[in-house]
């Protein structure tokens, strides 16, 4: 049975994951699992979609061979969801051919801004759909943002692990109770040193910076992913002290991971707190 999902990478996830504990299937594939819940069946759908690692758990009231259709059912959306991305790439590929660009500017700024909401979009139409259909009880991730609903096994409460470093990089985890919400991640303070100042930090930008703090990672709950990941991505680029009274102003529930010297401090809006199992720390 599935406990608590911890932060890792997915396969094909780009950016920082939190996923169940088994490791997704880069091909498609499905299993119903044998244990039953007070009268329930799991359905575990895992694999790759929009170019990112996928994984659906789900409790129903059913029959086997209701859940079965189910899984069909899942499948069928899936592939239409895949056709309406490639399509929807196609035409804003056509759209950023015909923008003006210039030196220094990408040019293709409508690809890669919905690349980066896709997954969210993706987890968001499929929980609509789930509900749709009376399924209140599921848990999904895609690219290592998740979304869920009711309980899992035992009705016990959806739990994520959140890591927690501290000053000397050294990590806990902090478990985050998941009902009815979705968390999305932007940043990776495991990638503090790559890539240029402003986006990831490196060794001279710090320098350069005075060592000043920042952001290098911000996880966003919200009501739907699309929300999450916007507020996340934007949280990101602000500094420590903007961002954080940001997310007091708007009341959005944000966990940051921000430089702190050589190590990290940890930062918590009053809004993420209720959503926090202080009492269940675990360790890493």
């Amino acid at each position: 049975m599935i406990g608590v999902a911890s932060r890792r990478r997915t396969g094909l996830a780009r950016g920082p994951a939190l996923f169940l504990s088994a490791l997704l299937s880069l091909a498609m594939a499905s299993a119903l699992a044998g244990c039953r819940d007070s009268g329930s069946q799991r359905l575990d759908v895992q694999g790759s979609a929009l170019e990112r690692g996928f994984h659906l758990t789900l409790y129903g009231d059913a029959s086997a061979s209701d859940i079965q259709a189910l899984d069909v059912a899942i499948h069928s959306e899936l592939v239409q969801y895949e056709q309406q991305h490639t399509a929807f790439l196609d035409r804003l590929a056509r759209l950023d051919a015909a923008l003006p660009t210039r030196f220094g500017v990408s040019a293709d700024p409508l690809e890669q801004a919905y690349r980066r909401m896709a997954h969210a979009w993706l987890i968001d139409s499929l929980a609509a759909w789930l509900d749709a259909r009376g399924e209140e009880r599921y848990f999904l991730e895609v690219g290592g943002d998740v979304r869920a609903r009711g309980t899992q096994s035992a009705r016990r409460p959806w739990q994520l692990a959140l890591e927690q470093p501290d000053a000397r990089g050294v990590s806990e985890a902090r478990l985050l109770v998941l009902d009815d919400r979705a968390l999305s991640t932007a940043g990776d303070f495991r990638d503090r040193w790559r890539g240029l100042a402003g986006n990831a930090e490196t060794p001279a930008g710090w320098w350069l910076a005075n060592g000043r703090e920042r952001v290098v990672e911000v996880s966003v709950l919200a009501e739907s992913a699309v929300e999450a990941a916007a507020w996340a991505a934007w949280l990101q680029r602000m500094t420590p002290q903007a961002a954080l009274a940001l997310a007091e102003q708007r009341s959005i529930a944000a966990y940051f991971i921000v430089t702190a010297g050589a190590g990290y401090d940890v930062r918590i809006s009053p809004a993420m707190t209720p959503y926090l199992d202080v009492e269940r720390n675990v360790s890493d």
